[in-house]
């Protein structure tokens, strides 16, 4: 959750001097992948912490422009129940997971992904692992090519370019996974133009 990082803040000493490229994907495109992969969602749910508040406005931001209400919930590890109850009260179609440490642990991930297969709605991950877990579809970086994407930022520095006109950059290469036991669970069509070639098959039976 880059831009909630302390050093991005425009009131930071250093913040002219950070350059660089987040590990976690873009709110237009995580928006936009549930579109794709969801059509007919309108409103999507987020739980968030204080650690997590610029990310989760972005997000609110970026669905905003497309059309998508994203409501955040406020929830704490050990308050986690309650934040499940008011995401069932919302109405909402689905909820997308971003990584907060605060909200988040094994026995909450399982929580939030039984609310979606007992209601049958998505649940957006942003692992490859909490997919194969039972989420129905996410997005995530590839770490190397994160390095090289940053190798390239050293270079640009190298040659003179200023920090400040670099900034943060997303990842350019982004992975996809579906769980298909899960879409078949939450009853969710597996469009072979959005889950083709490219996207990652988990749950499938033997």
């Amino acid at each position: 959750n880059a831009l909630d990082a302390p050093f991005l803040r425009p009131d930071h000493e250093g913040h002219e001097r950070i350059a660089g490229i987040t590990s976690d994907i873009a709110p237009a495109e995580q928006v936009d992948w549930i579109i794709r992969t969801s059509p007919g969602t309108k409103r999507v749910g987020v739980l968030s912490s204080p650690r997590t508040q610029q990310t989760a406005a972005a997000l609110e931001k970026a669905g905003r422009s497309r059309g998508i209400t994203v409501t955040t919930f406020q929830a704490a590890r050990d308050e986690f129940p309650a934040a499940i109850e008011a995401l069932d009260a919302s109405g909402c179609d689905g909820a997308l997971m971003i990584p907060d440490a605060q909200v988040y642990n094994s026995p909450n991930v399982e929580r939030l992904l039984l609310w979606g297969a007992r209601n049958r709605k998505p649940v957006w991950a942003f692992s490859e692992n909490v997919v194969k877990a039972g989420a129905y579809s996410g997005l995530y970086c590839d770490s190397a090519e994160v390095g090289r994407q940053a190798a390239a930022v050293v270079e640009e520095v190298a040659r003179g370019k200023e920090p400040a006109a670099i900034g943060l950059r997303y990842p350019q290469v982004v992975r996809r996974a579906v769980n298909v036991h899960t879409a078949a669970m939450i009853e969710a069509s597996l469009d072979e133009k959005v889950f083709g070639s490219g996207v990652a098959r988990l749950g499938e039976q033997p």
